[in-house]
């Protein structure tokens, strides 16, 4: 009988780095073989190192490129499983925005969540169902990440008894946490510092890649705190049900699903009026 092999495609910012720590998802298990890259559902282009490459994120099609993703993997695996973790509409822009400014992003939130608006890269209906359209709908497993942070051990039993697995323990934390309140407040600020001097060519090259190191390894937290107690910024606004409108109509299927039934809060999303 063949190993089933299973494609983990994220989303982005649903513990993707902890489960690939996961030994059931590693090579501890000879009964299962993983693909796991959440780049398939949610495409970073990099800039060459490891930041995102955000002005050309802006220029990709983010509904259409997982998609056609979708269809390389079934046309390379066509008898797959497909494991698919999504996140609260809320929670995943302020953890996506909490990434972008580790990531040297400059945009204040409200541009970049209208910026995200415009594009919606979260219309999970849409994925989930070309998934089951051509894996078929018992070979693509759906889970809410907030089972994963809630109660880990439900979350990796559905894996376990889905493929006959032995428990596995998971690591012990969530990589990548999300920034301080401090640090939401002024990193923008410090990124904007830094893209604007004036050095060009390879001096400027340098120093961003020094700055964006320091920046990803956290080195700044003390300024941001500092700065915040001397000069108090406001946090981010409340994500209201009017900004978050724009990304309604991605998350019904979800809500018809008896497992997501205990976070229908973080899912629900009036569509607006006709």
């Amino acid at each position: 009988m063949p190993i089933p092999h299973l494609i983990h495609i994220g989303y982005a910012k649903t513990g993707s780095t902890l489960l690939q720590g996961w030994s059931a998802l590693g090579e501890a298990d000879p009964r299962l073989r993983v693909t796991s890259c959440e780049t398939i559902s949610s495409p970073l282009p990099r800039d060459g190192g490891f930041l995102v490459d955000y002005e050309g994120l802006s220029l990709l099609d983010v509904e259409a490129a997982p998609l056609r993703a979708c269809e390389a993997m079934h046309q390379l695996f066509p008898n797959a499983y497909v494991l698919i973790v999504t996140r609260g509409i809320a929670s995943v822009i302020l953890s996506s925005y909490s990434e972008y400014l580790r990531s040297s992003g400059h945009l204040d939130f409200l541009p970049f969540l209208s910026g995200a608006a415009r594009r919606n890269p979260w219309n999970y209906d849409l994925l989930i169902a070309r998934y089951r359209e051509l894996f078929g709908a018992d070979r693509v497993i759906v889970l809410p990440y907030e089972l994963l942070r809630d109660d880990p051990q439900a979350f990796t039993r559905r894996i376990e008894d889905a493929f006959a697995l032995d428990p596995h323990e998971l690591p012990q934390a969530f990589a990548n946490p999300s920034l301080s309140p401090a640090e939401l407040a002024w990193y923008g600020r410090f990124n904007r510092f830094v893209g604007a001097q004036k050095q060009t060519g390879r001096v400027r090259r340098a120093l961003a890649a020094r700055y964006a190191l320091a920046l990803t390894a956290g080195r700044f937290r003390w300024l941001a705190a500092l700065l915040q107690r001397l000069r108090p910024r406001p946090s981010l606004p409340i994500l209201t049900e009017e900004l978050l409108r724009p990304f309604a109509g991605g998350t019904a299927g979800l809500r018809a699903d008896p497992i997501y039934a205990p976070f229908l809060a973080d899912y629900a999303i009036e569509a607006p009026p006709p």
